[in-house]
């Protein structure tokens, strides 16, 4: 059995032995454990009367427009979510988009107009369904499912 003296000279000698790749390999598992991290949750909270849906038009083509306020939020302990786009599930964007930042540990109310494709929502009638926020990351965040209000002209009412 190696005494006190030799325990700690075999220590030495394989910590030296050691030390190169040390250096070559924490950076790597360092590197690779900001890969396996966990997205942040986005927490997504409508204001119920502020929340409008309706169709516009691109040329000849109906384009679905959402309109809505909400507080936005994350549990990410460090970094800061970058919204940069939005459309409503099952469609995709169809004009772009005004980014917003929602820093950690805040709560951040923004008032979110986006245009989309196909029209998913039945005109004259509330749509709910759920949207579909992307970050600086492409990292894509659905919502719970929220009613938006149809805030477009009645049926059969006549357009000037």
């Amino acid at each position: 059995m190696p005494s006190g003296a030799e325990t700690g000279l075999i220590k030495s000698i394989v910590g030296a032995v050691l030390k190169p790749f040390e250096i070559v390999v924490t950076p790597i598992a360092e590197r690779m454990a900001g890969w396996m991290k966990r997205k942040p949750r986005l927490h997504v909270n409508f204001y119920p009367l502020a929340a409008v849906w309706c169709l516009a038009n691109e040329n000849v083509q109906p384009v679905m427009q959402v309109v809505f306020t909400a507080d936005f939020t994350h549990d990410g302990p460090r970094e800061s979510l970058i919204i940069v786009n939005a459309y409503p599930k099952g469609t995709r964007a169809w004009y772009p988009f005004e980014k917003f930042d929602i820093r950690p540990g805040h709560l951040t109310e923004n008032r979110v107009a986006v245009f989309a494709q196909p029209v998913i929502g039945e005109k004259g009638k509330d749509w709910t369904g759920q949207m579909v926020f992307v970050d600086q990351f492409a990292r894509k965040y659905t919502t719970q499912k929220n009613t938006f209000k149809w805030a477009g002209s009645k049926p059969g009412a006549r357009q000037a």
